[in-house]
């Protein structure tokens, strides 16, 4: 599986806000996504404006899917500017169960 790790921090007076919008990008990555498997948003409890995504594809192309659908753009369009730092990892998930 072809897995994304997103690093993501937002401006604090803004967590709660980015929360609800995540929420809503992973219900319909989820939903309008066949190749989209996983979607996972964990938030820290000790830093509410600190999250991280995880996210898994059948392959990277699937992964090209998602950053080129309408509501991956309209999630980054409002995501973009609250955002104090951001970092996307790549993994190879080998599933053992």
């Amino acid at each position: 599986m072809y897995t994304i790790i997103v690093d993501w921090t937002v401006h604090p007076d803004q967590a709660d806000r980015f929360f609800e919008r995540v929420l809503k990008q992973a219900e319909d990555s989820l939903a309008l996504e066949p190749e989209c498997h996983v979607f996972d948003v964990l938030r820290d409890p000790e830093d509410p404006a600190h999250f991280l995504l995880y996210e898994k594809y059948g392959a990277a192309s699937d992964f090209q899917v998602h950053l080129d659908s309408a509501h991956f753009a309209d999630f980054s369009g409002f995501a973009d500017p609250v955002t104090v730092t951001k970092t996307v990892s790549v993994w190879d998930c080998h599933e053992t169960g």
